[in-house]
């Protein structure tokens, strides 16, 4: 019996390991009351990461974020302003990205609409002596 109950117990140790390894936990609020949890799906499987804003001490999902692309995850951020009331949820693609304002009002994060026709950068770059500013990186 011991040793029964001693293996099940290293196995469940060993899988809650590996579940360990599928989650990340990122970019905390300043309060360290929150954070962004990313779950990696299990496998060989080639789907999208899962995102969520969490409660820090028990886990639970606040607010659903969506999913990313493995591949894009770099391309995923979680702003926090001071006071941890507000956060703004960025993602971007290859050419556009979207952008979503939370403010925590005491018992939920609620989401802030954002204008339709938000500003975008215009950025222009200036001929001189031939170079051009697309090629900053250049040196020489």
């Amino acid at each position: 019996m011991y040793r029964t109950f001693l293996s099940l117990t290293v196995i469940f140790w060993a899988a809650a390991g590996l579940a360990e390894d599928r989650v990340s936990i990122k970019y905390p609020s300043p309060d360290g009351r929150f954070a962004m949890r990313i779950i990696e799906p299990t496998g060989d499987e080639n789907t999208d990461l899962k995102i969520d804003l969490i409660e820090k001490t028990s886990g639970k999902v606040i607010v659903d974020l969506g999913t990313a692309r493995p591949n894009h995850l770099s391309d995923t951020v979680l702003v926090w302003s001071g006071d941890s009331r507000w956060a703004a949820y960025a993602t971007r693609g290859e050419r556009e990205g979207e952008t979503s304002v939370y403010f925590w009002n005491g018992s939920a994060f609620a989401e802030i609409p954002l204008p339709d026709n938000m500003p975008g950068p215009d950025i222009k770059f200036r001929k001189a002596n031939g170079w051009r500013g697309e090629k900053l990186w250049r040196r020489g």
